[in-house]
C-alpha cells in the first residue's frame, strides 16, 4: 500500500526505519534502517521516495523534522 519512514530510538540514538505498509494495518515489513548523523534524514527520505516510485505506491515520512515515535502512522488514516 505504501512505503513509510518512521523514527525509532535506541540506546545509541535515533534511527529512521523504512517500512513497507501492507494491506492490513497490523502488517508492516522493515526494509532498512538509517542511523541519523550529520547528514540528517535526507538519505532515508531519498531512498524511501525512490523505492515507493519503483513500487508505484505513495511515500510518507512520519515526522521528518524531528524524532517522534508517536507520529501518526499510515494506517491511522491521516496521510
Amino acid at each position: 500500500m505504501a512505503v513509510e519512514a518512521v523514527w525509532d530510538g535506541d540506546t545509541r540514538g535515533w534511527i529512521v526505519v523504512l517500512t513497507a505498509v501492507l494491506a492490513r494495518p497490523w502488517e508492516g515489513v522493515a526494509l532498512a534502517g538509517f542511523r541519523i548523523g550529520a547528514a540528517g534524514t535526507g538519505e532515508a527520505e531519498r531512498t524511501g521516495r525512490e523505492l515507493a516510485e519503483r513500487l508505484g505506491v505513495p511515500f510518507r515520512f512520519a515526522g521528518p523534522d524531528e524524532p517522534d515515535e508517536d507520529a501518526f502512522r499510515w494506517w491511522d488514516g491521516r496521510h
